[in-house]
């Protein structure tokens, strides 16, 4: 039997610390999903060679490209002399490249982003789905149409959780870059929208469990410091009525006229059950492409096109889940909730989301094993807390360091553990 692992066409580099005088790893995530995650990897290498020197003929500047695979890894070594690597991730560079050629010794920066920085193509194919559709069918609809390559290991470049299998809506997904679409699922879905170390873009609820253990006094380089949020009153949110009106209504008409077949996209009004008719000699060739509120059709000929179909008309049921008597209200809507029960339970995760008002910046010698979401217990604060990472900025320089931010609630959010650091039977935040 024979299997080819992996192919390689071109060239690739690897840089150790010898060559990288240092490097910052910024990871931040939403854990409600208010805005996209971003991941950062920026590196500086000494090219004593001036390989990366534009003035070099023979050097390898132009090879330099945006979206070219980078994948890194933080090493510890052991009290043996072995080295404990881990793996820190695969990015693409930006295209954005600094070259220092002034100073007495040549220095290159590097800068990439992950794979969902990189989706953001246009998609405006949503649907009105009179039978509710699953919002995993929806999310690996966008992953398909986003069309991202493999990970480094051949694998499948997303995951959906299946919990989003039990969640329906009947609205179109609005016109926007996939990535932002995938925000919304997320939302909708309450889970949390991040890239793996894999590569892998992930769609999944919030962990259950202490993931990597406890912060300490003793790993911090100084007392963290805090930001204390006002007190939650209450969550604000709607269930969205989605009603295809009892009318046809004319979309949009256009004069056309084109002697050779020729492609036309339009954009009307969200819309369903839609259709096209012309007149004179302008004809439709083959099957025209209709969307909520965008449709693709091929004409030739003179004449006027009509676009035709059902508007849907919006409406939304008022939710409300109160916390305290006193505090700010949070605002959370999403347009693909068009389920009560859903909606209800969304209210409920946005409030255990919003009373987490203790959110602390912690400065230590830095943790590459330690990800996005993980639950932490947090010796460093007052009273020892548990928390969950949303904010890590990782630095190298001949050795390593961080910035970690952490997002706790005191008394309330503690109670959902038990002393195992699992969380308690039925409960959520």
């Amino acid at each position: 039997r024979f299997r080819l692992e992996h192919i390689l066409f071109g060239t690739r580099y690897d840089f150790d610390s010898e060559r990288i005088t240092n490097a910052s790893w910024k990871r931040s995530i939403d854990l409600v999903n208010s805005k996209l995650p971003t991941y950062n990897f920026d590196f500086t290498i000494l090219d004593l060679d001036r390989e990366y020197d534009p003035e070099n003929p023979r050097g390898i500047y132009r090879q330099l490209s945006d979206g070219q695979l980078v994948t890194f890894d933080y090493g510890y070594e052991l009290d043996d002399g072995s080295i404990e690597w881990i793996n820190g991730g695969e990015m693409y560079t930006t295209g954005e490249t600094k070259i220092d050629t002034q100073s007495r010794l040549p220095y290159v920066t590097f800068k990439t982003n992950s794979i969902i920085s990189r989706m953001n193509m246009m998609y405006n194919k949503g649907v009105y789905h009179s039978t509710p559709v699953s919002l995993y069918s929806l999310a690996e609809e966008l992953f398909i149409f986003a069309d991202i390559p493999t990970t480094s290991e051949g694998l499948q470049p997303w995951y959906i959780d299946e919990s989003l299998q039990n969640i329906y809506t009947k609205s179109p997904l609005p016109k926007k870059p996939v990535n932002e679409l995938l925000q919304i699922i997320a939302n909708a879905a309450m889970c949390i929208l991040q890239v793996d170390r894999n590569g892998l873009v992930t769609i999944t609820p919030e962990p259950i469990t202490i993931t990597n253990g406890k912060l300490t006094l003793s790993d911090d380089y100084s007392a963290p410091s805090v930001i204390k949020y006002p007190p939650l009153q209450g969550v604000d949110t709607s269930v969205n009525i989605v009603t295809p009106s009892t009318v046809v209504s004319k979309l949009l008409e256009k004069d056309i006229s084109s002697i050779t077949e020729q492609v036309y996209e339009f954009e009307y009004t969200d819309s369903t059950n839609i259709t096209a008719s012309v007149t004179d000699t302008l004809t439709i060739i083959g099957t025209p492409e209709f969307y909520s509120h965008y449709c693709k059709i091929k004409l030739k000929g003179a004449g006027k096109l009509t676009i035709s179909g059902n508007k849907l008309e919006l409406g939304a049921l008022i939710v409300t889940h109160e916390n305290e008597l006193v505090g700010e209200r949070c605002p959370s809507y999403n347009e693909l909730l068009t389920d009560e029960n859903d909606t209800r339970k969304y209210a409920e995760w946005i409030k255990n989301y919003a009373i987490r008002s203790n959110d602390y910046e912690i400065e230590n010698r830095g943790f590459p094993e330690m990800d996005m979401d993980n639950i932490v217990f947090d010796t460093s604060l007052s009273s020892g807390n548990y928390g969950t990472i949303y904010y890590i900025e990782l630095n190298y320089n001949g050795t390593i360091s961080a910035k970690t931010k952490v997002l706790t609630a005191s008394k309330v959010f503690n109670n959902l553990f038990d002393a195992t650091g699992t969380f308690n039977s039925g409960q959520s935040f």
